[in-house]
Order: C-alpha cells, then sequence, then structure tokens
C-alpha cells in the first residue's frame, strides 16, 4: 500500500506554520515516495491527559513522524507499545509459473494453514488472496473474532506475514512446502517482541513569545520505532493533535 500520491500531508505538515512548512522546502513527494505505508489523522486530548497511543495502521516501525499540536506536549517514541511478528519473503518469482498443487504449510499463533495452490495463483496479488483464503478457512483470528490479513505485500513486491497480535507470543512459523523457493521463503519461527517502557520523552512546547490561533508546537523527526504515546502538558487546556507515521523506507531520498 504505497502512498504516492493518494494521501496528502501537505496539510497535515506544516499547517499555517512557516518553520515546518521551511522543513519540507525540499521536494514533499520524494520523501513519501520512498515509503510505503503511513497512518495519518488527528485525536483532541483532553487538559492533562496522558498516554494517548499513536495509532499506526499499517505502519510496523515508523521511520518518518511529524506531530502537531495546539499546545504543549510530550512525545515519547516507544510508548508501551508490543509488537506483532513479521517475517518477509526475498527474491520471490512473480509470475509464480505455478501449475497448480504446490504447497505452503505455515502456523500463525500456532494455528496451522495449509496452502494449496492453483493453476491461477501466478501474481502477487492472487499469491496474497490464496493464503489469506487458507488462513481464513483455518481459522486465524484477531483478538475480536475476526478473520485477520496475515499475507501482504511488503512494499517492494515481496511477500510479507504479519500475525494478528503482538507480544512474544504472536508468531509466524514457516515450515514447509513446495513452493518456498518461489515464493521467496526459508523455513524459520520469528515472533513479536513486548511492550517496552519507552525511550525519554521529548518535550515540544509553543513559542514563549509568539501566541495566535495558527501558532503550533510540533515535532518532525526520522526515528524507527514502534509505537508513539502523547501526553498534553497543558493542565488547564484541551489540545487538537495532527500525526503522520511513515515506515518501511526503503531508499534514502537524494538532496533531502
Amino acid at each position: 500500500m504505497g502512498i504516492r500520491t493518494n494521501i496528502d500531508l501537505s496539510f497535515q505538515v506544516g499547517r499555517n506554520n512557516a518553520l515546518s512548512n521551511l522543513a519540507f522546502d525540499g521536494d514533499l513527494q520524494l520523501i513519501l515516495d520512498t515509503l510505503e505505508f503511513t497512518s495519518a489523522g488527528t485525536a483532541a486530548l483532553d487538559a492533562g491527559e496522558t498516554n494517548y497511543v499513536v495509532p499506526f495502521g499499517d505502519v510496523v516501525n515508523a521511520r518518518l513522524i511529524y506531530v502537531e499540536s495546539t499546545g504543549p506536549f510530550s512525545l515519547t517514541p516507544g510508548g508501551g507499545l508490543s509488537i506483532a511478528a513479521q517475517a518477509d519473503g526475498a527474491g520471490g518469482s512473480f509470475a509464480t509459473g505455478f501449475v497448480g498443487g504446490e504447497t505452503l504449510t505455515l502456523e500463525v499463533n500456532n494455528v496451522a494453514v495449509p496452502v494449496v495452490f492453483d493453476v491461477l495463483d501466478q501474481t502477487l496479488a492472487q499469491v496474497i488472496n490464496r493464503i489469506n483464503s487458507a488462513a481464513a478457512l483455518a481459522g486465524v483470528t484477531d483478538g475480536a473474532g475476526v478473520p485477520a490479513t496475515v499475507a501482504r505485500d511488503n512494499g517492494s513486491g515481496q511477500l510479507r506475514f504479519v500475525a494478528p497480535t503482538t507480544g512474544i507470543a504472536s508468531e509466524i512459523d514457516i515450515q514447509s512446502g513446495t513452493s518456498l523457493a518461489t515464493l521467496g521463503l526459508t523455513v524459520a519461527v520469528t515472533n513479536g517482541t513486548e511492550a517496552t517502557a519507552g525511550q525519554a520523552p521529548l518535550r515540544l512546547a509553543l513559542p514563549s513569545s509568539v501566541r495566535g490561533d495558527n501558532v503550533r508546537s510540533f515535532a518532525l523527526m526520522t526515528l524507527q520505532t514502534g509505537g508513539l504515546t502523547i501526553n498534553n502538558l497543558d493542565p488547564a487546556s484541551g489540545i487538537e493533535v495532527t500525526y503522520a507515521v511513515c515506515g518501511d523506507l526503503v531508499t534514502t531520498p537524494v538532496g533531502c
């Protein structure tokens, strides 16, 4: 799911804020085109509210982070979140050349998922659909009992498996199958990671000598993290927060 031109972050970054406009005075689209997944949105934090968890959506590890607020806030990388097990293929061939009957056996959170491919499973999207259909049939669900999407495109044209839960019990176990080489997979067990206490919080304040409706405090950084939490540092007033987290950086932008 590339963000490319289908998500406009121009309103997210530097809205009425000359400093952040300057930060993105280079080619914003060049930066965004190196990122395969994004989660962006807004949130209202009550006066003194703490530990607001920024949702990551499809972003497993954030690489580019922007947070803008109408008041002072602190941002904690890590933020106590746990991470799901994730396993990527490498060197898979699409079109696969499958003739039908090729197999893949894996377990997702200890649920066996036997996959038998069809002659029509040639593209990466078709392979992903076959695996997800098999996972649903096997009963792989998220914490709410909803069938989980365990296979997806990793953003570079290869398979990615993501467990539907997080923490050390989250597990992708690729076991066997005649399709392993074609799909770029190796036999391995991958577990998620438990929550951590997070790093030391970063404190962001409004400029002390400037006030007005268009003034914002903001953070713009490149950082690898599996989670973010925000605290409202104003004990008397609520704040409006706008955020964007992007992940899976695949190249380094030239000239940025």
